[in-house]
């Protein structure tokens, strides 16, 4: 029996870590909607949500999906083409629902300047603890039912 142990160790050792399906919590799912809401000003339909918490379960990052919101036609439409800095300013608005202040655009388009993807600025203005206050009760009532996320009783 110890032999079998050893070798069900081994085989987990030598699987990657993205093979491995993860399942979302409610906390996860919440930070998706988050994303969703960040990227499309909006909050996330039931199908769209439900599709990229799979993608989540799959085993793409946060950043990742981020990626594939701001590749949307949607996000497109809504941005359209923006400098750098209009793009900090634009995330100010639709995440935070305010300008952003001359210290914090300045910070965002520097990172911006030096590499980072918008993608990764979206995901980060949507996990901010700013953008979590404001819509922890736009989310708080998302719920696992049935096998599907969904908002409500």
């Amino acid at each position: 029996m110890p032999r079998v142990r050893k070798v069900l160790i081994l085989l987990l050792l030598l699987i990657p870590a993205s093979a491995i399906a993860v399942t979302a919590g409610v906390e996860d799912a919440k930070s998706i909607a988050r994303l969703y809401s960040a990227a499309f000003d909006r909050k996330p339909d039931i199908g769209g949500l439900n599709y990229w918490i799979g993608v989540y379960e799959a085993g793409e990052s946060l950043p990742a999906i981020a990626g594939g919101f701001y590749s949307s036609p949607e996000f497109t439409n809504r941005y359209g083409t923006l400098s750098d800095q209009q793009y900090v300013e634009q995330l100010y608005q639709n995440v935070l629902g305010r300008a952003g202040e001359a210290e914090g655009v300045s910070f965002w388009t520097n990172h911006l300047s030096n590499g980072v993807s918008r993608a990764e600025i979206l995901a980060e203005f949507a996990a901010s603890p700013e953008n979590i206050a404001k819509t922890a009760d736009m989310f708080a009532d998302l719920r696992l039912m049935n096998c599907q996320w969904s908002f409500g009783p």
